[in-house]
């Protein structure tokens, strides 16, 4: 009896529903093609259903028709509507015949027509992506009846096919006068992440798109032998040839590597957890370094830390993507095992002969193009920075981590902000003067720019990663105290604070890791775990000033300001280590009152702390100098003079504030400064150094000549040698 009444129900609707209900899916299909109803909140509204409903299992028997499925769709635990098989089918009918309408209007103005004539604006870009949204969503629902999935996933497959096609053609894009991105770039990139993020979190889909291509004898999208990976490795071939494939997009390239406040970022289509997926891939670890740290870099913009807002329920996620990113980040750090000792590297097989077979001839042809015309920006940029100021480096670094200082939340008191600068503009000091061995320097100079790209994205998604983390503890310990109570006490802190730990497995080998580690110890109840990573990061950046890539100054800045930021998490209080670290690099220094003194007059802040540096750098030099002229000279004069003759050298030598103003030539000089130093200072009677300045600056010019070309050209025969190679093994 109880069998036979269940299985009576199981194929009727609940009694207490009307007789006639209201038909959700139907009254969207009919809003959808009423040209009086904006269409946007009710696709958003079906993505919502489609996305974070929960939909029961079909509630007929497995021996009834298709007609007879229908699905009961619950929002919060609350019963919304029935849902039958039919009605999916005619919502799907009416999605992708929208679908169509919209892609073929985009892609024929924007890739067939001249955009000056008829330039979709970004609000029907938005519109038609949400189309695709909900037809790659309900998708699913469709496939109790094959026959009709695979025709929908032929539409699907012909739209991504165009896609896949226009990102391996050459195309320039064009860009607003104010910077703003070409609408075709923005269309293409959109796109290609939708598809990414659906086929990552749906198999199903990229199943059918595998048969369905399998199938084709005219557009094929994917290798014949190889169904693992591939729809996910050739989208992201695509991905990357369209974001780096003209001289203003290299540009970009590079800031991409660091954080940037910008008033207008083109928010990212993939979710966190389509993305990690994706940079956990094994195939990732054999693909071009200039690939893996764009995949890096789309986690990082899937967190989304300027553009989306603080998820309170995905801090696992936050977490797990920091260790993760640390995790490559500790690869990239140690030699590699196979190499000579010192090269910088990936500890894990790089051969590309994996990533490449798992893509077209003409999708691979286009990567290795696309690859060479960024190697040679990125070389010129290299070459432009080489030619920097120390100075200017400083001044840079100090402006940058006063503006960083907005990704504090306001609770963080102007105190608390104008102590974290000085910490950090201290720490910058003794990073810009720290004379860095050649041990230190030996793997990163030995290393190409395409790893060290990789480097810094790395270093940005840890920033991310770790960054989202500590907002969501953040705004624990000061919303949901009775709920949570000391958010030092949770397990998600703690998972957070080990993770920061391992940072202790870095070398301290340089002069301002030595520093930093000192105070640290002086204060040995305060930031127990926190600290390893500020060391590690002070000396990280070190060598980014040696280098002179301003990406990788920007990324080990950044990271200090999250470490700083942790800090405060930790132990609440900064007062204690920024005394300690002002008066070490300055005893006469103190720590300003309120955040005014810094934030309002930042650069009267930057010119002060760079003049300092300049002062004690410059004495510090003519200091030498005077002894060594004081030796010569002593050695040339009469012996009846004693041993104190450097009394008599000094007043029979020229004067050295005259020294000092032609060393400054244009520059700004204040005159107390030349005062000060001139005591520092013995010159030569006679000799002229006005020409003696002009000639060592020639001869270094002569020789830095000589020595960037050698250099580039090194590095071009390695490039042309490794290619060759790599042509001769596929022959």
């Amino acid at each position: 009896m109880t069998a036979k009444r269940n299985r009576k129900n199981k194929n009727t609707r609940p009694s207490n529903l009307p007789e006639e209900p209201f038909n959700l899916f139907r009254s969207i299909a009919s809003a959808i093609t009423s040209s009086q109803v904006s269409h946007k909140p009710i696709l958003e509204r079906l993505l919502y259903f489609l996305g974070h409903s929960s939909l029961t299992q079909p509630t007929n028997s497995e021996n009834c028709d298709i007609a007879s499925h229908c699905w009961n769709i619950k929002l919060s635990g609350e019963q919304v509507e029935w849902i039958s098989f039919e009605d999916v089918c005619y919502l799907s009918d009416v999605l992708f015949r929208e679908l169509d309408r919209s892609f073929e209007f985009l892609f024929s103005t924007l890739f067939k027509r001249k955009a000056e004539t008829c330039c979709p604006t970004e609000e029907s870009i938005r519109l038609a992506t949400l189309f695709l949204r909900c037809c790659l969503k309900i998708m699913a629902l469709l496939l109790p009846k094959p026959e009709l999935v695979l025709e929908k996933a032929k539409t699907v497959h012909l739209i991504l096919s165009g896609l896949v096609r226009v990102s391996n053609e050459d195309c320039s894009f064009v860009y607003t006068h104010d910077g703003l991105l070409d609408p075709r770039h923005t269309f293409l990139c959109t796109w290609i992440e939708v598809f990414m993020d659906e086929i990552l979190v749906n198999k199903s889909i990229r199943g059918l798109l595998f048969l369905v291509d399998s199938a084709s004898s005219s557009c094929r999208l994917f290798p014949k032998h190889h169904r693992d990976s591939v729809v996910e490795m050739e989208m992201v071939a695509a991905h990357f040839i369209i974001s780096t494939s003209d001289a203003k997009l290299n540009e970009m390239c590079v800031e991409r590597l660091y954080w940037k406040q910008l008033n207008a970022v083109r928010a990212s289509q993939l979710s966190l957890s389509a993305a990690a997926s994706l940079l956990l891939n094994p195939l990732m670890f054999s693909a071009p370094s200039f690939i893996h740290a764009h995949v890096v870099l789309l986690v990082s913009d899937a967190i989304g830390i300027c553009v989306k807002g603080l998820d309170l329920h995905h801090i696992a996620r936050y977490i797990d993507a920091f260790e993760k990113s640390v995790g490559l980040y500790t690869n990239i750090m140690c030699k590699s095992e196979d190499a000579s000792p010192g090269k910088f590297g990936v500890r894990m097989n790089k051969s590309p002969v994996a990533f490449e077979r798992h893509l077209l001839p003409s999708t691979l042809e286009k990567v290795n193009d696309v690859t060479l015309k960024l190697t040679d920006s990125l070389g010129a940029y290299q070459i432009s920075n080489a030619k920097r100021e120390s100075n200017e480096l400083v001044a840079c670094s100090v402006a940058y981590a006063k503006e960083s200082l907005c990704i504090f939340d306001s609770s963080c008191s102007e105190k608390m902000l104008s102590q974290t600068l000085s910490i950090i503009g201290c720490v910058i000091l003794r990073a810009s003067s720290d004379d860095v061995m050649d041990s230190a320097l030996q793997k990163y100079y030995a290393s190409s720019m395409e790893n060290l790209c990789l480097l810094a994205s790395i270093l940005k998604l840890m920033s991310c990663s770790v960054l989202q983390a500590i907002r969501v503890l953040r705004y624990w310990n000061s919303h949901q105290p009775e709920a949570v109570g000391n958010v030092q006490a949770c397990k998600e802190y703690k998972a957070l604070m080990d993770i920061v730990q391992r940072f202790e497995q870095f070398k301290v080998q340089l002069p301002g890791q030595s520093f930093l580690r000192d105070i640290m110890e002086s204060l040995p109840n305060s930031h127990v775990k926190s600290k390893w990573m500020l060391t590690h990061y002070s000396g990280l950046l070190s060598v980014s000033f040696a280098l002179k890539l301003d990406f990788l100054v920007k990324g080990s800045v950044f990271g200090m300001v999250i470490s700083m930021y942790l800090f405060i998490l930790e132990g609440g209080d900064l007062e204690a280590l920024g005394n300690s670290v002002c008066h070490s690099e300055n005893p006469s220094c103190s720590m300003p009152s309120s955040g005014s003194e810094i934030l309002a007059a930042s650069g009267k802040a930057e010119e002060t702390s760079v003049d300092r540096k300049q002062s004690g750098a410059v004495a510090l030099k003519f200091h030498k100098i005077r002894t060594l002229y004081l030796g010569k000279m002593s050695e040339a004069k009469d012996p009846e003079s004693g041993p104190d003759s450097g009394v008599s050298v000094e007043e029979e030598s020229c004067n050295a504030e005259s020294f000092l103003w032609c060393m400054a030539g244009k520059g700004k000089v204040k005159k107390s400064d030349v005062e000060e130093l001139a005591d520092f200072i013995v010159c030569e009677p006679g000799k002229d150094y006005s020409d003696w300045l002009k000639g060592r600056e020639r001869f270094r010019k002569q020789r830095w000549n000589k020595i960037v070309p050698q250099r580039w050209n090194k590095k071009q025969k390695a490039w042309r040698e490794n290619k060759r190679k790599v042509s001769i093994t596929r022959k």
